[in-house]
């Protein structure tokens, strides 16, 4: 049983006596081998015989070529003899090597290219892969191979990035990898691995380098190594490298959850925060009583004075309903609103104590010189005297408050993040130095500033922006339930709805379509196709009605790992009592549960989706029981939700919240 190998040429390149290799060669055969390697191979007829004496013998046979050697000439000799494996080493897609290769390969034999990874190579692997996957050639990585002289090492953490993006490109091109033979650090694997790894000072730079590794998506052990130290160090102790990898993914399963850990197991570090740190599973993640807690978490408490800013903003679901009905659910928690309104359409729909108004005319929803004119007055106009906190719609008008002069000492601002930190660009070039890197260099201005975010799942966003995890509240994409009302039952409703315009994959919707008919709504006519109508962007309540009249919804979108789509529709169909087939996204991971309150399908995979759709829309136990669970989603999401959070606070061992560890993000 096992494998054996047979090195056909000397040192220098120069073949054996063929009779010494047929007596290795017959010795592994005695020793009961199933498979054996002829390394060093170049084609003639000795290589033929020898590989026909192991085949008669019933071994599977791997040639491996000499690096110099004739791999076209030598593919048909191998084949003709009977091999099963012809490996041709490769430095690059244009060499002799990388030629044969691409030639067209004989039939029945296999043929895998191997590339020692180095200096030299590393930058030429994604067209190294490329090649494999245009002409179904395998891939195998290795250390070093003999008779192919390395380049330069690579250090351990461009070697770990290597690895790693070799491992998701040849997943992404269905390319046949292996890793061999690979000198990495203690502690860092190579791509694929299962269980935890343990902590290596190399994914610091990886960290940086913001390359997801897919070998360390089960999570991280501490350990005992003084390279898990180091990498602690490196970024500000324990509790801030536990932060970081559990906003990526992460987890450290043996540190205490309040460093955000998993808590498993016998804890190696106690938290300073807590009076006596229980360690290990009996901790349950900080308390909110404890001094050390981020402010983000604590409520300002019932009869504080909250400002909420109206501005003129493009984002229509939050300057007709989102802010408005955020002042009236505070006003019955017992807070006193202000609501300082910049237009006077939607400035006051519930009967808010506010601000008298500037009123823009006709043209207020225009961008035009009038308009701006009256926008700016307004903020200069803006009064904040008295308030405990203000919340603002997005990143510029939270500057504008932090800065103002009327603003008290003590008052919180609230950074309203419903567009993935569209701003924060601003913010920084006012405070960080000039060309400091907002990844080494803090520059957050204020810890009174708290950011309210809907995008849990692009929480290295953040951390590469230089915004304190800490200072961050993960909360769903918010909607005021009263202006967005239930539809009647789904499974008395016939048609389907695909919606919004950012990022859609069409495509999948096409796909789709031809099994049941979708129409979509949105600003840009999709390609015609049988099954999907398209009907222009309406207006918002009648946009919202057209969803709570459908089946379902689906939402197509993209993945892209900086841009987010789909969070406001899935808001609206979830208030509908609609559930959602979305493509599986940072995005939209975190508002739909699957098989709770929608279906999540693979992005870009058009035929998961086509499955989903029908799945969905001829099981109408299934239909019933994900639209009840989509209404539920949306009253934990709610603008009502985000009132109670702001003015009772929320406990921070439950929130959703990447730092807290003892809960995932989904918890709204």
């Amino acid at each position: 049983m096992g494998q054996g190998a047979v090195v056909l040429g000397d040192g220098e390149g120069a073949p054996r006596d063929e009779a010494g290799l047929r007596a290795e060669l017959d010795a592994l055969i005695a020793r009961g081998v199933t498979r054996v390697e002829l390394l060093g191979a170049r084609p003639g007829p000795g290589l033929a015989e020898l590989v026909a004496h192991a085949v008669v013998h019933g071994l599977v046979v791997r040639v491996e070529a000499a690096p110099d050697a004739d791999a076209a000439a030598l593919a048909s000799t191998v084949r003709d003899a009977g091999a099963a494996v012809l490996a041709v080493p490769l430095r690059s897609p244009d060499g002799p090597g990388g030629r044969a290769l691409a030639e067209e390969g004989p039939t029945g034999l296999r043929r895998v290219a191997l590339v020692p990874v180095d200096a030299d190579t590393a930058p030429r692997i994604g067209a190294l892969i490329a090649l494999c996957a245009a002409h179904a050639v395998d891939l195998e990585l290795h250390g070093a191979l003999r008779g192919l002289h390395p380049g330069p090492a690579l250090a351990a953490a461009a070697l770990r990035v290597a690895l790693d993006a070799a491992w998701r490109a040849c997943s992404e091109a269905s390319v046949r990898v292996r890793f061999v033979g690979l000198a990495v650090p203690p502690g860092v694997p190579v791509p694929g691995a299962e269980p935890p790894v343990a902590l290596h000072d190399s994914v610091v730079d990886v960290l940086r380098a913001d390359l997801p590794l897919r070998s360390l998506e089960a999570g991280v052990l501490r350990g005992t190594d003084d390279a898990g130290e180091a990498a602690a160090q490196r970024v500000g102790g324990w509790g801030s490298l536990g932060r970081l990898l559990g906003a990526v993914g992460w987890p450290v399963h043996d540190l205490p959850r309040c460093m955000a850990g998993l808590g498993r197991g016998k804890a190696s570090v106690r938290s300073q925060r807590c009076a006596s740190c229980p360690g290990g599973e009996a901790c349950t993640g900080l308390k909110r009583q404890e001094p050390e807690l981020p402010a983000v978490a604590e409520g300002v408490g019932v009869g504080a004075r909250i400002h909420v800013i109206l501005p003129y903003v493009p984002d229509r679901l939050m300057v007709e309903a989102g802010l408005p009905g955020l002042a009236r659910r505070l006003r019955e928690l017992g807070a006193e609103v202000v609501l300082h309104s910049a237009w006077h359409a939607p400035a006051n729909p519930h009967g808010v104590r506010q601000d008298a108004p500037i009123r823009l005319g006709e043209g207020a929803r225009e961008r035009d010189e009038h308009a701006a004119a009256g926008v700016k007055a307004f903020a200069r106009g803006l009064d904040l005297s008295g308030a405990d906190a203000v919340v603002a719609p997005g990143w510029a008008w939270a500057g504008l408050a932090l800065r103002h002069p009327s603003l008290p000492p003590t008052a919180r601002v609230v950074v309203a993040d419903d567009h993935l930190l569209d701003g924060v660009e601003g913010w920084k070039k006012r405070y960080l130095p000039p060309g400091a890197r907002s990844l080494v260099t803090p520059w957050w201005p204020d810890r009174r500033v708290h950011v309210h975010s809907a995008f849990p799942g692009y929480a290295r966003m953040y951390w590469y922006a230089g915004v304190p995890l800490e200072q961050v509240w993960w909360r769903a994409y918010p909607l005021y339930l009263p202006a967005f009302p239930e539809g009647p039952p789904a499974a008395t409703c016939t048609g389907v709805v695909a919606a919004g315009s950012h990022l859609r994959a069409h495509d999948a919707l096409a796909r789709a379509a031809r099994a049941v008919p979708i129409t979509v709504i949105s600003r840009q006519r999709p390609p015609s196709s049988p099954g999907l109508a398209w009907q222009a962007e309406l207006p918002l309540p009648a946009f919202h009605a057209r969803l709570a009249a459908s089946r379902f919804v689906v939402v197509s979108v993209r993945h892209d790992p900086e841009r987010a789509a789909g969070l406001s529709v899935i808001a609206m169909a979830q208030a509908a009592g609609r559930p959602v087939v979305a493509t599986a996204t940072p995005g939209t991971l975190d508002h739909v549960r699957h098989e709770h309150d929608g279906l999540l399908v693979p992005a870009d995979d058009l035929d998961a989706l086509t499955a989903a759709v029908v799945r969905l829309h001829e099981d109408e136990d299934l239909l019933t029981r994900l639209a009840a669970g989509a209404r539920r989603a949306a009253a934990r999401g709610s603008v009502a939700a985000w009132a109670h959070g702001l003015v009772h606070g929320a406990p921070f061992a439950t929130q959703p919240h990447p730092v807290s560890g003892a809960a995932p993000w989904r918890a709204w």
